[in-house]
């Protein structure tokens, strides 16, 4: 129970900092070089990022499954990523508008 609880903490404050790093990125490579499937809005770009964070999790999270972890531990770690996604782009979004 706790180290399940553990998990889902650690992946909730991972996909955080994942996201917001990306998110930079992103945005530094963007004033640089210009590529037209980029999003120009800093609402797309939020929601592009936590989406190509939330795919590269599942993809692992569908390996691990496919080496032997239990899909109930596989549905809480989606669980923990795509809270964890939302809340970043949440907050990165509300402190853009302040």
């Amino acid at each position: 129970m706790w180290h399940a609880l553990g998990r889902g903490i650690s992946h909730f404050f991972s996909s955080a900092g994942v996201v917001m790093l990306t998110f930079f990125v992103l945005r530094w490579v963007q004033r640089h070089k210009q590529w037209p499937w980029l999003p120009a809005e800093f609402r797309a770009q939020l929601v592009f990022v936590a989406v190509c964070v939330f795919a590269g999790t599942a993809l692992r999270e569908a390996w691990d499954v496919a080496a032997g972890q239990s899909v109930a531990k596989a549905v809480s770690d989606y669980a923990s990523w795509a809270l964890g996604c939302t809340a970043s782009v949440w907050g990165l979004w509300r402190i853009r508008s302040l």
